[in-house]
């Protein structure tokens, strides 16, 4: 193995710079959440039959022979039937403070006379006591 006579010949360092722009992604502004139907009021027979009778109603009437409008009058029919008679969905928001109020009123109090107890003392000893027993 020879080594060359001049070193700067076997490798040769490049400097540059390079101006990067990471372009954030966009997002959506114009579309709105699909909204649910309320499927479960199917289960009730009487809100079923009248489902059924309004959408063979709907549906009585002859489709286009193109099967592109064919769809979309099959699909506007189907949603405006589910609209008229069975509606949407609403939003069921659980509430979990109420049966876990007396427990947590509890805890703060706790954390409450703690933190005041901190407060008042001068001395860290007793300051860390009652933090620590919580």
């Amino acid at each position: 193995m020879m080594s060359a006579n001049d070193c700067w010949t076997d490798h040769r360092l490049i400097c540059s710079t390079m101006a990067i722009k990471i372009i954030p992604q966009r997002r959506l502004q114009g579309r709105k959440p699909r909204r649910k139907m309320n499927t479960q009021a199917l289960q009730d027979p009487i809100k079923r039959d009248c489902f059924q009778t309004t959408l063979k109603d709907h549906l009585l009437s002859e489709f286009p022979d193109n099967i592109e409008e064919h769809w979309t009058k099959l699909k506007t029919s189907i949603i405006e039937v589910c609209e008229q008679t069975i509606g949407y969905q609403t939003r069921k928001h659980q509430d979990w403070f109420d049966e876990n109020d007396s427990e947590i009123e509890r805890m703060i109090d706790k954390k409450r006379k703690a933190f005041q107890i901190c407060q008042r003392e001068r001395n860290f000893a007793i300051k860390k006591k009652p933090l620590c027993q919580c």
